[in-house]
């Protein structure tokens, strides 16, 4: 995602609001072998879908600096 002339590395996922009991959070990692959460702010609004799903996007909240980002999605229950 581009921001006033910055470039932040964004997540987007498709899910279904109902169910609502699910927690959703995004991980980096440099290599692959460490993971710690990232914090994240929502790109735009929640996009309803044809099949009761929402396409949701989530960007990282610093921009990307050099090298690589690697991004993964954590779902769990409370």
């Amino acid at each position: 995602i581009s921001l006033a002339g910055r470039d932040y590395p964004a997540f987007e996922l498709r899910r279904r609001p109902e169910t609502g009991r699910l927690q959703y959070s995004v991980e980096q990692s440099a290599g692959l072998i460490r993971w710690t959460s990232a914090e994240t702010l929502p790109y735009g609004s929640a996009v309803d879908n044809e099949d009761a799903t929402q396409t949701v996007i989530l960007r990282l909240l610093e921009p990307f600096v050099q090298g690589r980002v690697l991004m993964r999605m954590r779902v769990s229950l409370p």
